[in-house]
């Protein structure tokens, strides 16, 4: 932001760096509605479930059967 430099005057700061960070207000960032729907599982959790039964190579309906040694 500052063409390479360690240190970086303040006006210029404010303007190329600290700007392009304060178009949204604290009350629109902090205070956002985190609600979901209930059931709905985001992609990754769903990703995540997918892997873990491929790569356990076992199905979760039945129960494993167990072996002595």
């Amino acid at each position: 932001g500052c063409g390479g430099t360690d240190f970086c005057p303040f006006q210029i700061f404010k303007e190329k760096i600290a700007a392009a960070h304060l178009e949204h207000s604290y009350d629109y960032l902090c205070n956002a509605s985190m609600e979901k729907q209930p059931g709905s599982k985001s992609f990754v959790s769903q990703l995540f479930e997918m892997l873990s039964w491929i790569l356990s190579g076992q199905n979760k309906d039945k129960a494993s059967p167990k072996v002595e040694l």
